[in-house]
């Protein structure tokens, strides 16, 4: 029996039937012997093969732990299925469901919780992936040990804590979800403040007092991410339009930005406009 850390996929032939480990025999009163589809290496008596008898497709040992291995860096689609139930005993019911993940046949069981997270919002620390429904949930580091179209079950974290080990054992594991998910949260908030967008700064057309002479209006481009002060960005448009000496304030939407506020508390977008006028 091959052990779940070293699984590898199913190798099959070019029309997707599973290969069959044989024993190569004689071949047909030993005027014929079969040869590897791949390395075309002559498969003689007593060597192992693996074949696909319909289509006459053979490999080599060598071969098919190759295209083994080459298979796990493949896409697979996979149905993970949500039943109906009570994320905690008594409280707030969840629909039954169906979702469906594109992942690399290698992945990790853990890789596969970050993709339901990425794709339908579901924090890691609230999922309990299972091979079937009533099964033990698979750990983290344990491969997803799939095939393409196969289906796995997505169950409550909670379950077996409540039924098995008390309430004592339940708040342990409803503690460690909420840290799980405090953890998740603050990464990407950390991943959303890294976000980088474009700014256009628009300083209109100023009057010098002293010089008394008319200053064109002036356009420049800022990049920044979306965790960045309006104090900063202004610094780094006086900057760019060549205006350190001036009093001046941004503006969005005709309204005085606080310089204390971010790009994301301003609810900026990339190519919007901020206007640099006197304060």
């Amino acid at each position: 029996m091959t052990l779940l850390g070293h699984w590898r996929p199913q190798v099959r032939c070019p029309n997707d039937h599973v290969l069959q480990q044989k024993i190569t025999g004689s071949g047909f009163m030993g005027l014929w012997v079969k040869e590897c589809s791949r390395c075309q290496q002559a498969l003689s008596r007593g060597m192992t093969r693996y074949s696909c008898k319909r289509c006459g497709y053979h490999l080599c040992e060598s071969c098919c732990s190759t295209r083994s291995v080459e298979m796990l860096d493949e896409e697979i689609t996979l149905s993970i299925y949500r039943p109906s139930q009570d994320l905690i005993p008594g409280l707030q019911l969840q629909e039954e469901d169906v979702l469906q993940v594109r992942l690399k046949a290698g992945s990790t069981v853990r890789a596969l919780k970050e993709k339901l997270c990425d794709l339908y919002g579901m924090p890691v620390a609230m999922q309990a992936i299972k091979r079937d429904i009533d099964a033990a949930a698979v750990q983290n580091q344990d491969p997803v040990a799939c095939e393409d179209g196969d289906v796995l079950y997505l169950g409550n974290p909670f379950e077996s804590a409540f039924s098995a080990r008390g309430e004592d054992h339940l708040g342990l594991l409803i503690s460690e979800a909420v840290t799980g998910l405090l953890a998740d949260a603050e990464s990407r908030a950390q991943e959303q403040g890294m976000k980088e967008i474009t700014l256009n700064v628009v300083m209109p057309c100023l009057e010098k007092a002293k010089a008394a002479k008319a200053i064109p209006e002036q356009r420049c481009q800022v990049v920044v991410v979306v965790s960045a002060r309006m104090a900063e960005i202004k610094e780094m448009a006086v900057v760019e339009l060549d205006a350190e000496q001036d009093e001046l304030q941004l503006e969005f939407a005709g309204q005085t930005v606080p310089a204390g506020a971010t790009v994301q508390m301003m609810n900026l977008a990339d190519g919007d406009t901020l206007r640099l006028v006197p304060a």
